[in-house]
């Protein structure tokens, strides 16, 4: 008995011992203590554990590489720089830091240098995987989709199972203008993994993506109060001139089928339109457009709209802008909105507008506008929104009011043809306002 309780005792001893010696252990390596921190996705914290431990021990070289990918998955790209630097410093031959200095450079958009480090890292082990797909990337971010093109169709020869290098390949192409073998390739990655959304949704955006020419018709028929008209409404022509600029010409006769005044007067009412749209960068753009507006009882307007977009994470952006209208004969009239886009679903968003305006017969007009956007896939698009609104008339002292909601739905038939279809209805401060139209869509120049 004496011996089994003493092998008993031995046994706990032992046990207990080694626990204290694995506690100790892992107290001591930063790394194992930071792991559970990082599984957690709290890398700031990961971070101050290698920042202490680095304090006392400054030539420990992995735990530098280690703060650099924190430092990276937090976005801190210039303070990663740095970390990777220290251990390469010390290590030259750790391929991993040098990958990891590489991936820094190019999310930090120093492109040469990444480029610099990839190469690098491809002589200190040819072939490399990491670095091929490093270097790819670092052209596509770069804007040198000629080059990612060639890399990319490289690593997906090379790896035929990886679905990811096909939709980087679909990225790349589509940069590059070639649109048609970029759905290819899309598709290709859509059925090596059919679980996966994101083949599909590239697939959905570059349907959307703007052609080198797009033609739009539109025609329809309005009553507004008494009064019916029909005819061409209007007739656009855009074209993309770089990768970040899209010009358009515009002749718009809507006034003259919507406005009761000018038909009761029997007016035109043309509005010609030159305006384009900016990328500055993959967070913001801007549209402009300069209009005149002709009528036919000789009275001009000259108008500018300006509009800044800021495209937020998930697809998202709010919008702000301001129309000032310009005439000899009248005070200046301007129009104040703002909104955005609000993604609920991956096929649903709802895009709420407010609009201040100051005609010359107003002392203000509000409207607020709830259009709900839904993308249903292969290019088919339906919008059905509601509005309302309020205006004080000069020498009125009740508030007029006006209500309304409208469809707008999109049709592919064809790669280049798509059917458009409108409906809009309006309770407005003078009389109501219905209005259906039908329009074609021309995508031309369309790589197949």
């Amino acid at each position: 008995m004496r011996t089994l309780e003493f092998l008993r005792n031995t046994f706990l001893l032992t046990a207990f011992s080694l626990l204290a010696i694995l506690q100790t252990e892992a107290q001591n390596d930063p790394l194992k203590s930071a792991e559970p921190l990082l599984k957690s996705g709290l890398y700031g914290q990961a971070a101050d554990v290698y920042s202490q431990w680095l304090n006392s021990h400054p030539d420990d070289f992995r735990v530098w590489r280690a703060l650099g990918y924190t430092q990276s998955w937090k976005g801190a790209n210039r303070d990663a720089i740095r970390s990777f630097g220290k251990a390469i410093e010390g290590d030259p031959a750790d391929l991993d830091a040098r990958l990891g200095l590489g991936y820094a450079y190019a999310w930090n958009k120093e492109f040469g240098k990444a480029a610099n480090t990839f190469e690098a890292a491809l002589g200190q082990s040819p072939g490399n995987e990491e670095a091929t797909k490093g270097l790819a990337y670092t052209a596509l971010w770069s804007g040198n989709s000629v080059a990612a093109v060639r890399q990319f169709y490289n690593l997906t020869y090379r790896y035929p199972e990886n679905y990811e290098y096909q939709i980087a390949l679909g990225n790349a192409l589509r940069d590059s203008g070639q649109s048609g073998k970029a759905a290819r390739a899309y598709q290709k990655a859509k059925s090596m993994a059919p679980e996966q959304t994101e083949p599909a949704r590239q697939l959905e955006l570059l349907r959307r993506q703007s052609t080198p020419i797009e033609v739009d018709i539109w025609g329809g028929v309005s009553t507004v109060g008494q009064m019916r008209s029909e005819g061409l409404r209007l007739v656009q022509l855009a074209g993309q001139v770089t990768d970040q600029l899209r010009l358009f010409a515009k002749y718009d006769r809507s006034l003259s089928v919507d406005n009761l005044d000018l038909l009761s007067r029997d007016v035109s009412g043309n509005v010609y339109s030159l305006g384009g749209y900016y990328n500055w960068t993959p967070e913001t753009g801007t549209n402009l457009e300069t209009s005149v507006r002709q009528f036919s009882d000789q009275h001009t307007q000259f108008t500018v709209r300006a509009e800044q977009l800021y495209f937020l994470p998930n697809n998202a952006h709010i919008k702000g802008g301001l129309m000032a209208g310009f005439s000899k004969d009248q005070p200046t009239e301007y129009v104040l909105f703002g909104g955005g886009n609000i993604p609920l679903t991956s096929w649903f968003a709802i895009e709420p507008t407010y609009f201040f305006t100051r005609l010359s017969s107003f002392s203000n007009d509000h409207r607020l506008v709830l259009n709900g956007k839904m993308q249903l896939g292969k290019g088919y698009e339906l919008n059905a929104g509601a509005l309302a609104g309020w205006a004080q008339l000069q020498g009125e002292q009740n508030t007029r009011k006006l209500s309304g909601g409208y469809i707008l739905a999109l049709a592919p038939v064809s790669r280049p043809l798509w059917l458009m279809f409108s409906y809009r209805y309006e309770k407005g401060f003078f009389d109501d306002l219905s209005a259906v139209s039908l329009g074609l869509k021309l995508r031309l120049g369309q790589d197949r």
